[in-house]
């Protein structure tokens, strides 16, 4: 067998003190005692479909799930640990101590000589092992992971966090008391009644149409069968409370742990009703059906059948049992209800058989579900209600109902979940249920793994492969890796006996034909069971069959790198991520290039350092940053900033380090350290004067420009600002620097926006007119936010304030396709602001608010004092004084740390507009004297003005 992925129940049981309760004994005497012991524990594994993987001298261990996935497999374990602990209160004087613990690991081939078989590996081993250590004698304990799986169907008490010798986190543990042994699976734990019931109106009408027959002495068998999850027992309860009651009802089943026993299902039956009074007439009637039942197994023909061949008197069994059943007396309609069919033991299976064929005389309506593969034969004519995946609204409006329960409304969740869960009911719910509605639940995967394991092996690699891509592959290209997975038969026929199993989806035909898994939960399964070495092998190889079939064309060149980044194919991944980055820089989309280009940086940390490795390494990072300062990814923008500097250092490459030293003094800027930025700034133009760099100058003088404007030293900003706007365009430079077209817009953009707070509006609008001629000329989504703001600023400067907020919105909506979180603080900064001036300060708390939450998240700090004082400005005109005073005193605070003297002016006026508002006139009076003289400094002619009047009283 491969080594494979597995998610598994582990139990690990110990005898007490098997030592010294041999330690007198001859050696005899010690088999004599224990050989009994473990021979029940491993019948009782056996029994609940477990598997013995080890046998220790008074212990084992076993495995659930294992080899073949088991949706049960937590139950099961519990139900084999709970017999142990049973069979040793009748056996021979020993105790035993038990660990159960469900996780995932791996299962591999044991080899050891002539032995071999089958073992686990992973910490849900130790885990388990550490459980039965340190449980009590006599006891079973079960970690929360294993009672989690086996909800609704156990009965077990805390015990609480137990650590564990070389596990880092405590695990919860619980002594188990019970279990359901008649469990017919995971999805019919617990009711689902309280989610909507949809998409299956017409199924439930055949229903409906059988009983109504009933009524009339005919009666019928339905047959409804699906895949685990579908919605069969949902739709037979629905049914059952809609239009069939008060109807008797009796109860059977097939049990997985019971197949073998004979008429285990049919004998269930011989339990119903026995909550009901006595004097009830169902309860008489089902007493004496229950009678007739016990008579029929415990001798069928009412004497001793002595002297029949076995195969005579199991079919006279058959027959009487079938006859009780029939003869079930009541004046009403009855329904016989047979849940998951496909798990009936041989004779109650033949009962039912013989049953559908004799009921069109007998007013009984047998409702069977099961699985696809079962195997029983029914009458013919015998109707089937065949359930498949709900349609698509359906879906959603079970999506809905279910994540609203806890707590969830979003579209997007709900989206996701239909998206990823073929219209299976209870893959819904169970998604819903996660805080993570796209992780594959524990509680779905083993249904889904159950399915995967049936497949011939065949059949099983090509559905791996098909996992591993990922996306839909090219039938051309995967008939050339079905061949190197040993494929044989024909694909168009294998490809098609796996659509119609539900494993595949089939678009398109003849050359132009693509394959890919049903859907995502179904594919994620398949690629969770592979291992990490066969996963790494199977990119490796679709990545080589790629390259050799010329895919490195510009629609699947993200493809290329992502495999060749898996299989680590190092060179290969190298190229095709870095061309992979250039192509999302060029459509503007940031989050992809940062992909592309830190896996680029991975596949080069693998390959050989020499020079070569060095200046691409630089290069690189270099080419982050754009992206990253885009996306406001603070940190790891300095991260890269630093290794790529320590990288230039070897090299001694005075240009990548002049370069390194601009993109430092930004990044400095953007986090507030107006202080560290201004020093750099000093290096950076004694560097330039020294190597009579004129770009590097230029440059320079462009994050000069911001620091004036983050200082509040408005006149120098618009100064710097028009020095970079004139020559940056400038062929001379050679592009250097970032000294370009796009450079020019956002130059303008700045002077235009600082002109409207110094009032020379007639200036800020020549600026903003030059900005949008320019950006025009770009033609590039972030270029377009920054002139679209500069006009929007002007607009509100001009007193036109509807049109402003107009435009200001309209570069807000632009920042998603410029991929731009940084802009969209400013965006809604300045929205804010224009609000607030156009009297809706309500609306400007809540643009303003969140620019200083997202700039707080992304660690963008530079004017976050004039945002949180522009904010303590809109509240206190919306009424909230207390709040807009905290926050005034906060923007002055941040202000006087980082040397803003603007954001200063404005954060003292609003606090003297609270302390006169107050009637603390000398108060508010020194706040305005120390606004005016701030505010006078910066230009600011506006601030001023009403810091004087704060002065006047």
């Amino acid at each position: 067998m491969q080594d494979e992925r597995k998610l598994g129940t582990v139990l690990f049981a110990d005898i007490v003190a098997s030592t010294s309760a041999i330690q007198d004994l001859e050696p005899d005497g010690a088999l004599d005692l224990l050989r009994p012991a473990i021979a029940d524990m491993a019948e009782s594994v056996r029994l609940f479909g477990g598997t013995v993987n080890r046998v220790t001298g008074d212990g084992l261990m076993a495995l659930f799930g294992v080899p073949v996935a088991d949706e049960e497999h937590a139950l099961s374990a519990c139900c084999a640990a709970l017999d142990m602990l049973t069979r040793q209160g009748r056996g021979p004087g020993v105790q035993l101590r038990i660990g159960v613990h469900s996780g995932e690991f791996v299962v591999h081939a044991l080899s050891v000589g002539d032995l071999t078989g089958i073992d686990a590996a992973g910490v849900a081993v130790h885990v388990a092992a550490r459980l039965q250590q340190q449980a009590g004698p006599g006891e079973a304990w079960i970690s929360e992971a294993t009672a989690r799986l086996a909800r609704g169907r156990i009965t077990a008490e805390p015990i609480g966090l137990l650590a564990m010798r070389g596990i880092d986190q405590p695990v919860p543990a619980l002594r188990l008391r019970d279990a359901d042994r008649m469990a017919r699976g995971p999805e019919m734990a617990g009711p689902r009644d309280s989610s909507p019931f949809v998409g299956r109106e017409a199924e439930l009408a055949v229903l409906a149409g059988a009983f109504a027959r009933l009524s009339e002495g005919r009666g019928a068998a339905c047959l409804v069968v699906g895949e685990a999850g579908i919605g069969k027992s949902r739709l037979v309860r629905e049914f059952l409370q809609r239009m069939a009651r008060g109807a008797p009802v009796l109860r059977m089943g097939g049990v997985r742990w019971r197949r073998g026993i004979g008429f285990h299902a049919l004998s269930a039956i011989t339990q119903a009703g026995t909550d009901r009074p006595a004097d009830d007439a169902d309860a008489l009637a089902m007493a004496q059906l229950r009678a007739a039942l016990v008579a029929v197994m415990e001798d069928p023909q009412g004497q001793a059948a002595t002297g029949l061949l076995p195969s005579e008197r199991w079919h006279r069994t058959i027959a009487a049992a079938q006859a009780a059943v029939l003869s079930w007396k009541n004046d009403r309609p009855r329904i016989l209800v047979v849940e998951d069919a496909h798990w009936l033991d041989r004779e109650s299976a033949e009962v039912l058989r013989h049953m559908s064929q004799a009921l069109s005389d007998h007013p009984i309506l047998m409702v069977i579900t099961a699985r696809p593969e079962m195997a029983i034969r029914l009458a013919d004519g015998t109707a089937t209600i065949a359930l498949g995946p709900l349609p698509s609204d359906s879906a959603a409006e079970l999506a809905t109902a279910a994540l609203a329960r806890h707590g969830s409304s979003s579209a997007n969740a709900v989206a996701a979940v239909v998206a990823r869960c073929d219209g299976n009911p209870f893959f819904i719910e169970e998604a819903a249920a996660l805080p993570d509605p796209t992780a594959v639940p524990d509680s779905v995967r083993p249904l889904l793994a159950m399915r995967i394991d049936a497949l011939d092996p065949q059949r099983r690699a090509l559905v791996d492969i098909i996992a591993a891509m990922e996306e839909p592959l090219e039938v051309s290209l995967l008939a050339i890796l079905a061949r190197d997975a040993g494929g044989t038969l024909a694909l168009p026929d294998q490809l098609r006996r796996l659509e119609a199993a539900g494993f595949l989806a089939i678009q398109g035909t003849g050359t132009a034909q693509r394959v890919g898994c049903r859907h995502a939960l179904l594919q994620e399964v398949v690629y969770g069971a592979l291992t990490r070495r066969r996963r790494v092998a199977l990119h490796a190889r679709i990545s080589e069959v790629l390259d050799s079939a010329g895919a490195v064309v510009a629609e699947q060149v993200e493809l290329l790198a992502r495999h060749s980044l898996l299989g680590q194919r190092w060179e290969a991944c190298l190229v095709h991520s870095e061309m992979a980055a250039r192509k999302a820089l060029g459509r503007f989309a940031n989050r992809d290039a940062v992909v592309h280009i830190e896996n680029a940086i991975t596949a080069l940390g693998a390959l050989p350092r020499d020079e070569r490795y060095l200046h691409r390494a630089v290069d690189l990072r270099l080419q982050l940053r754009d992206p990253l300062f885009r996306l406001g990814r603070m940190d790891a923008l300095r991260r890269h900033l630093l290794e790529a500097g320590d990288l230039a250092a070897q090299l001694h490459d005075t240009g990548r380090l002049a370069q390194l030293r601009i993109f430092e003094i930004h990044h400095l800027w953007l986090t507030g350290d107006l202080a560290g930025a201004g020093e750099a700034i000093g290096q950076a133009q004694a560097l330039a004067r020294s190597a009579n760099d004129a770009a590097l100058a230029l440059r320079t003088r462009f994050q000069e420009g911001l620091w004036f404007m983050a200082k509040g030293r408005y006149g120098a900003c618009v100064a710097a600002m028009e020095d970079v706007a004139a020559g940056a365009a400038d062929p001379a430079h050679g592009g250097r620097f970032g000294l370009d077209p796009p450079l020019v817009v956002v130059a303008l953009g700045y002077s235009a926006r600082v002109r409207v707070d110094l009032g020379d509006i007639d200036g800020a609008r020549h600026a903003a007119d030059r900005c949008l001629g320019w950006a025009a000329q770009v033609a590039r989504p972030f270029s377009h936010v920054f002139a679209t703001l500069a006009d929007g600023c002007v607009l509100s400067g001009e007193g036109r304030h509807g049109e402003a907020v107009a435009r200001l919105e309209e570069a807000l909506a632009q920042c998603g396709k410029a991929d731009s979180d940084l802009m969209r603080v400013v965006c809604l900064m300045l929205l804010g602001v224009a609000e607030d001036s156009a009297g809706r300060a309500a609306v400007a708390v809540e643009r303003l608010s969140a620019a200083v939450a997202m700039a707080v998240e992304i660690g963008f700090m530079v004017q976050q004092p004039l945002r949180v004082a522009f904010l303590a400005r809109a509240l206190l005109a919306a009424g909230s004084t207390a709040e807009a005073g905290r926050r005034a005193a906060e923007a002055l605070g941040e202000a006087r740390r980082q040397g803003n003297a603007a954001a200063a002016a404005l954060a003292l006026v609003v606090l003297g507009q609270i302390e006169a508002a107050g009637g603390r006139q000398g108060e508010a009076s020194a706040r305005g004297r120390e606004a005016a003289a701030l505010a006078r400094e910066c230009g600011l002619v506006a601030i001023e003005r009403q810091a004087a009047a704060l002065q006047a009283g």
